[in-house]
């Protein structure tokens, strides 16, 4: 497994400083944020990543959608349906110009998302044929509410359609921490593996809260040969230097590793 490191972790820093740090700390693996806080996807000139990416010795494996308006897969007028068709698909091409092979996404937003049902699923399956016309799987991730991949993954069966699974996300929302990597680990394409206090979405280093490691070492596929990838922002990026975030980053994410190899 290789270890990835999301590009967006917490301090203000441009697109190529990132880079060189994250390169620094010694991972190879990125995933990037295709969202308008990341001034290169905002002023389109996000096909600059690759060539800033490789000058660092870096890939991008994955790319991750903001979605903000992924409710809009299940409910909202057939214009708000539309834009976030269209949206999610000029990421799926980017990432075919980036050549990343994962784009990652939410199914739903918020502590009450509207009940899935088939209308979103024609949505997913109409997408799974543009990332496969892109060669890039979308994958879903787990967040507030997990049935809501249960539904997805349940339903289409397409294998451009997969599963990012959050630990944070798991045992702070998650009924039975783990049950997804059990039901769904055959699907699992990229993974954003960070910590919590069990009270917020923290994105902690593995290793820092209340996460039950042993757990999803246990549970964790054995067939996964993807990218073992961290989400972490620091506790309080005004006072914690990037460079011993970064370090203590790669230092957990190795011992993941070993944990997982077991």
């Amino acid at each position: 497994m290789n270890l990835g490191f999301f590009s967006w972790f917490g301090y203000d820093l441009p697109f190529p400083g990132r880079l060189s740090l994250i390169a620094q700390a010694g991972f190879r693996d990125i995933s990037v944020w295709l969202g308008s806080e990341e001034q290169l996807y905002s002023q389109g000139r996000s096909g600059e990543m690759r060539a800033i990416a490789a000058h660092e010795g870096l890939q991008i494996q994955c790319a991750h959608a903001a979605c903000r308006d992924c409710n809009f897969l299940w409910e909202g007028t057939n214009e708000n349906k539309r834009q976030l068709r269209n949206q999610i698909i000029h990421d799926l091409y980017l990432c075919k110009e980036l050549h990343v092979p994962t784009m990652v996404m939410h199914a739903c937003a918020g502590a009450a998302p509207p009940t899935p049902n088939q209308e979103g699923l024609d949505l997913i399956r109409d997408v799974a044929k543009h990332a496969e016309a892109a060669n890039a799987v979308v994958a879903f991730e787990n967040t507030r509410k997990p049935e809501v991949i249960d539904y997805v993954l349940s339903q289409v069966h397409s294998p451009y359609v997969g599963f990012c699974y959050d630990s944070c996300h798991d045992f702070l929302y998650s009924c039975k921490p783990g049950r997804l990597l059990q039901s769904w680990g055959h699907r699992l394409v990229y993974t954003h593996f960070n910590d919590t206090d069990g009270k917020l979405t923290r994105h902690w280093i593995p290793g820092k809260g209340i996460v039950d490691w042993q757990l999803i070492a246990d549970v964790f596929p054995e067939q996964f040969a993807g990218n073992l990838s961290l989400e972490v922002e620091p506790l309080d990026p005004r006072v914690e230097p990037v460079e011993m975030f970064l370090r203590e980053s790669l230092e957990a994410a190795q011992w993941l590793e070993a944990s997982l190899r077991k």
